[in-house]
C-alpha cells in the first residue's frame, strides 16, 4: 500500500520493544513457573497470581506496539493495529508531553506524547521511529487551536528543539534534537 504525499508511515522497531518482550517473557515465565511446577497456596499464590496477571498484561501492551503502524499526513494522525484510533488535527482539544527518567544510570529516558480529541485518545512514546516528526506536527496543531500547553509540555518540547512557533532556534532546523529532555512531567504521570 503506497502512502499519499506528505504522508509519513511510524512504527515501534524490533529493536526498540526488544528489551520489554523479554521483560515480559522472563516475568511471566517466572511466576508461571512458581505457580504450576512449586505449587505455592495461600497468601503466595495470590501474590504470584497477580504477577503472572501484570507481565502479562505487559506482554500485551508490547505486543499491540510492535502491532501498531501510525500514518502521519498534514490533517491527522491514525493509528492502524488491535485498536485503530484517527485523530484530525484541526479537531485536536488536549496534548501532553512527558519525560520519564530510566532508573539506572547512565541510562537515558524517554518520552510520551499523549494526544485527545473527538475521535479518542493516541499515547505514542518516544521509541517510534520519527517521534520528532509526530511531536512537531503534535505541536504546530496545538499551537493552531490555540491549546494550553502546561510549562511541563512546553519545556519538554523545548528539549525536541520546538518552540511555540513549532521549529525551534534556527539552529535547529533540519537538525536532530539534541541534548537531553526537561524532566518537565517527572518520572510519574
Amino acid at each position: 500500500m503506497n502512502a499519499p504525499t506528505g504522508t509519513s508511515i511510524h512504527r515501534y522497531t524490533p529493536a526498540a520493544l526488544g528489551g520489554d518482550g523479554l521483560r515480559a517473557l522472563a516475568g511471566l515465565g517466572m511466576s508461571l513457573f512458581v505457580l504450576l511446577v512449586v505449587g505455592v497456596h495461600g497468601l503466595v499464590f495470590t501474590l504470584f497470581l497477580a504477577l503472572t496477571a501484570l507481565f502479562a498484561a505487559y506482554g500485551l501492551q508490547v505486543a499491540e506496539r510492535a502491532l501498531t503502524r501510525v500514518e502521519l499526513d498534514p490533517t491527522r494522525i491514525r493509528a492502524h493495529g488491535p485498536r485503530r484510533r484517527e485523530l484530525a488535527w484541526r479537531e485536536l482539544n488536549a496534548v501532553k508531553l512527558s519525560y520519564f527518567r530510566a532508573r539506572r544510570r547512565g541510562r537515558e529516558g524517554w518520552m510520551q506524547l499523549k494526544l485527545a480529541g473527538p475521535g479518542g485518545a493516541l499515547a505514542l512514546d518516544s521509541h517510534i521511529d520519527g517521534f520528532d516528526a509526530i511531536a512537531r506536527a503534535a505541536l504546530a496543531a496545538a499551537i493552531a487551536n490555540r491549546l494550553a500547553l502546561s510549562e511541563a509540555t512546553q519545556t519538554n518540547f523545548g528539549a525536541l528543539g520546538l518552540d511555540q512557533r513549532g521549529w525551534g532556534s534556527p539552529r535547529s532546523w533540519g537538525a536532530p534534537p539534541t541534548g537531553t529532555a526537561s524532566t518537565g512531567e517527572g518520572g510519574r504521570a
